[in-house]
């Protein structure tokens, strides 16, 4: 803790968090200056990661957009709906009641929208899976330079390496 004698505390304009007073070794933050030139860290946005059911949801929008002209109504339907199950058996269901497809005509429809709907998530996963093959690949040729640089051997060391074999 530091103490201000009289005003100084007003020239004090920085702060550090706990982490990086008593953590200092294994503290790796930088610190920066926001707009105003106090000491206060900005905020670091990352990307947020979809949860499963976004995920979901996002498929099926696509899967809207793509959708052969029997089911395209339907899709947009779908689209429009924010629970959508993420299973068959619960999504046939779903279709019946929310979508108020009932019959054996409905059958033919609901497989239709099943298979195009599974179609286009697996085309999403491979799209996602070459993606991070990509992004690995383009990191792994730094990390592999780094490991085939030999390590220079000083004329002091091969002397001594001579003299222990003899």
């Amino acid at each position: 803790s530091q103490s201000f004698p009289g005003d100084e505390y007003r020239s004090h304009t920085s702060c550090i968090s706990e982490a990086e007073r008593y953590e200092k070794t294994i503290y790796r933050g930088a610190r920066k200056l926001d707009d105003s030139g106090t000491g206060h860290r900005q905020q670091q946005h990352k990307a947020k990661k979809l949860t499963p059911q976004e995920a979901w949801q996002q498929t099926i929008e696509i899967a809207a957009e793509s959708a052969p002209s029997s089911i395209k109504s339907y899709m947009d339907q779908l689209s429009g709906c924010d629970n959508v199950p993420r299973k068959e058996k619960q999504f046939r269901n779903f279709t019946v009641n929310s979508l108020r497809l009932k019959g054996p005509s409905a059958e033919k429809i609901k497989d239709e929208i099943w298979k195009h709907l599974s179609k286009v998530r697996e085309d999403e996963k491979q799209k996602r899976e070459e993606a991070q093959k990509k992004q690995q690949s383009s990191q792994q040729p730094k990390d592999a330079k780094k490991e085939a640089e030999p390590t220079s051997i000083s004329d002091d060391d091969k002397s001594s390496n001579n003299v222990a074999k003899e």
